[in-house]
C-alpha cells in the first residue's frame, strides 16, 4: 500500500506534511517520490537548495531559491518571492511542497514566514504550529535571528495579530505541550546553555 511505503523513508519521517491545505513541508526524499507527491494532489515546488535536483521538470512547476544551510545565508532577502510563489500556486487551486535537503531548516524557516505574513501571527505561535505537524523542525540560529526581525516588520504593517486558519486560530491548534509555551528564543538559549557551559568549565580547568 501507498500510505505503508511512506513509513520507510528515511528517519520514520513519513511523507510530507499538510501546513495549510494547499501548503506541504517536506524534504528532497520526498520531492524525489513522485507518488507522494501525486497522492497529496502537489502541482509545485519550492525547492530551498542550491544543490537538490528537480526530478520531474515536465510535470510540475519548480521554482528555486539558492540558499545554503549556514550562519552566513541570507534567508530573508527570498521571503517575500518565495511568498509570492505559494499564493501563486493557492490562486491556481495548486499545492505546493516547500523542501530543503532534509526539511528540517531552510524549508521550515520559508513555511514560518509564510504563515507569518499571512496570517499575521508571531514567530512564537508560527513555530510552534509547524512543530505540532513536522516534529524534527529546526532552523539554524542565523534564521531564527532573520525570522524575528521579519516578525517586527511583519507585525508593525498589521495590527491583526490573531490570526484565523482554515480549523480556527494558530494558537487554539497550539495548547497541547507546555513546552510550547516558551518563547523560541528562551528554547533556544536554553538548549545552546549546558554546551557553553561545558566549554567554559572545560576552559578553567585546563587553564
Amino acid at each position: 500500500a501507498l500510505q505503508s511505503s511512506w513509513s520507510t523513508s528515511p528517519k520514520g519521517v513519513g511523507g510530507p506534511v499538510e501546513i495549510l491545505p494547499f501548503l506541504y513541508l517536506g524534504s528532497a526524499y520526498h520531492a524525489a517520490r513522485r507518488d507522494m507527491l501525486d497522492a497529496l494532489g502537489i502541482t509545485a515546488l519550492l525547492n530551498v537548495s542550491s544543490d537538490c535536483p528537480n526530478h520531474f521538470e515536465g510535470h510540475y512547476q519548480y521554482k528555486c531559491i539558492p540558499v545554503e544551510d549556514n550562519h552566513k545565508a541570507d534567508i530573508s532577502s527570498w521571503f517575500m518571492e518565495a511568498i509570492e510563489y505559494i499564493d501563486s500556486v493557492k490562486e491556481c487551486c495548486g499545492r505546493v511542497l516547500v523542501h530543503c535537503q532534509a526539511g528540517i531548516s531552510r524549508s521550515a524557516t520559508i513555511c514560518l514566514a509564510y504563515l507569518m505574513m499571512k496570517k499575521r501571527v508571531k514567530l512564537e505561535e508560527a513555530f510552534e504550529f509547524v512543530k505540532q505537524r513536522r516534529s524534527i523542525i529546526s532552523p539554524n540560529f542565523s534564521f531564527m535571528g532573520q525570522l524575528l526581525q521579519f516578525e517586527s516588520q511583519v507585525l508593525a504593517t498589521s495590527c491583526a495579530v490573531e490570526a484565523v486558519s482554515p480549523s480556527g486560530t494558530l494558537r487554539e491548534r497550539g495548547k497541547s505541550s507546555p513546552i510550547h509555551k516558551m518563547p523560541v528564543w528562551l528554547m533556544y538559549i536554553c538548549m545552546v546553555f549546558p554546551f557553553f557551559f561545558f566549554l567554559v568549565i572545560n576552559f578553567l580547568f585546563i587553564a
